[in-house]
């Protein structure tokens, strides 16, 4: 287990970053300190390449990932904690990566985790997760990204080449995040935005900035 920084960005939610193969950019994940135990959401190997080692030691009950691109070390921490990995069934057929659970659009995972399903976005099966025993917390994976403390833009829409997607039609998906109560927005690349982050969705929808 690798002691890299973790950042404790609420009472119960952590985050750290790490490499990952093929991409270009350091990859966040989260863990998040829940009623049932401990859960993983998109977690990245540590800096050296290691399992992150969770604050207070906890083991993790289960990881959740937002697509099939964020496997990362879910499958070793499943190995080393026995911990279950979440995936969306529209992801299984993109990936020789077993899941231990496969959920639907709308589920309630771990009991308080409710999968939002954004179509027309760089994967299939990609998924928001709103933490419901949290303070109005959205974990989007890459469906949208943080710009700076305020904005938010849509990066890397080459990729909507893997769904056939536009542009377009991935921005007018966003709109289906609207009809949830949050206001913290944490991405698996850039910063999180902490606070303001449901107004900061609404002005991107207004006038989107998007980079190929």
């Amino acid at each position: 287990m690798a002691k890299s920084l973790l950042k404790q960005l609420f009472d119960n939610v952590w985050t750290w970053e790490g490499p990952e193969p093929g991409c270009p950019t350091l990859c966040r994940g989260y863990v998040v300190a829940t009623p049932n135990g401990t859960v993983l959401v998109d977690p990245p190997f540590s800096s050296d390449g290691k399992l992150q080692e969770l604050p207070g030691r906890r083991i993790p009950i289960a990881a959740l990932l937002t697509n099939h691109f964020h496997i990362r070390s879910a499958g070793g921490f499943r190995t080393e904690f026995g911990c279950d990995v979440y995936m969306h069934a529209a992801e299984e057929s993109w990936t020789d990566f077993r899941a231990d659970h496969y959920f639907s659009d709308n589920d309630l995972l771990q009991a308080c985790f409710r999968a939002i399903r954004i179509p027309n976005s760089n994967f299939s099966g990609a998924t928001a997760f709103l933490f419901e025993s949290g303070d109005g917390i959205l974990f989007v994976g890459e469906a949208i990204d943080v710009r700076d403390s305020k904005t938010l833009w849509k990066i890397y829409t080459r990729y909507l080449a893997r769904t056939c997607s536009t542009v377009e039609e991935s921005i007018e998906e966003l709109k289906v995040l609207l009809d949830h109560q949050f206001d913290a927005l944490l991405p698996a690349h850039d910063e999180p935005m902490l606070t303001g982050a449901k107004t900061a969705l609404r002005e991107f929808l207004a006038n989107p900035i998007t980079r190929y």
